[in-house]
């Protein structure tokens, strides 16, 4: 989020910032928190929803994985809840 602040200042990736994430995250990043700037009069409020997408949508993923892996639907959702509610990153999220 940091980079996707700096992004929005008018740094460029990996030339002006060194970062180890991939451009699509850092953009995203940057335009979720210009759409809270634009909509709720807060960058912080576009940092929390972009790390909720990216929680929701790594949930999601998940959960297809592993129904697709073990062929059930309950081991698919039983894999999801796990990762949602991991300490490092449902903390993590939650701190932004």
């Amino acid at each position: 989020l940091y980079v996707g602040q700096r992004i929005l200042e008018g740094l460029v990736p990996y030339r002006d910032i060194l970062a180890p994430q991939p451009p699509l995250h850092q953009v995203g990043a940057a335009l979720c928190q210009r759409f809270g700037e634009g909509v709720f009069g807060s960058a912080l409020v576009g940092a929390r929803l972009y790390t909720l997408i990216q929680r929701v949508l790594c949930v999601l993923l998940i959960f297809c994985v592993a129904r697709e892996w073990f062929r059930s639907d309950a081991h698919g959702l039983v894999a999801a809840t796990i990762y949602a509610f991991l300490p490092i990153g449902f903390w993590w999220s939650i701190g932004v």
